[in-house]
């Protein structure tokens, strides 16, 4: 098995463009993450032939573009989303709501704008956040709410970084308790 591709670390040159792949990381989230929990299970009066599927499949997934892919874009979508994003995703949040009172929104969206660039989302987080927003929201949410949608988006990434990072050491973990 080839050793996968490392994570990498906020630093270095950052994304080349502002399309934002929230699905992808919330994909890569999700296989990482379910591989991590199936190999937890060994040794839990669990099946040996789950068990050892689930470590070939793992390491599979692991040795394909797939995982490298994944790790990448998550990387991708982790680095700090920067003025421009903010303003363009915060000016997509406030204009799908067409029952937003006809006052003048300006100075709701520059506080708006001024806090989340205080808080320094990432890429992922202030997309996904105002994607979750649009979609469940009917009134246009307060910057508290924003604010706390972005915190829930930053655990998510972080728990996408930390399940791809761990999964490598939890499949080599479950191969050699397999024997």
């Amino acid at each position: 098995m080839s050793e996968p591709t490392p994570m990498l670390r906020r630093g270095g040159i950052g994304p080349v463009n502002d399309k934002i792949d929230v699905d992808a990381v919330d994909d890569a989230r999700k296989t990482s993450v379910q591989f991590v929990a199936d190999l937890l299970h060994i040794g839990r009066n669990a099946h040996r032939r789950p068990i050892c599927q689930t470590v070939v499949d793992a390491q599979a997934w692991i040795s394909s573009d797939n995982y490298a892919l994944a790790c990448q874009q998550v990387e991708t979508e982790h680095w700090p989303a920067g003025e421009r994003i903010v303003r363009m995703e915060i000016s997509k949040l406030v204009g799908a709501f067409p029952n937003a009172p006809n006052a003048d929104l300006r100075p709701f969206g520059a506080l708006l704008v001024e806090d989340v660039i205080s808080k320094n989302p990432s890429r992922y987080a202030i997309a996904a956040a105002c994607r979750k927003l649009r979609q469940t929201r009917k009134f246009l949410p307060a910057i508290s709410e924003v604010l706390e949608a972005i915190e829930d988006a930053e655990r998510t990434i972080n728990y996408a970084r930390k399940s791809l990072e761990e999964l490598p050491a939890r499949i080599r973990d479950a191969s050699a308790e397999l024997g």
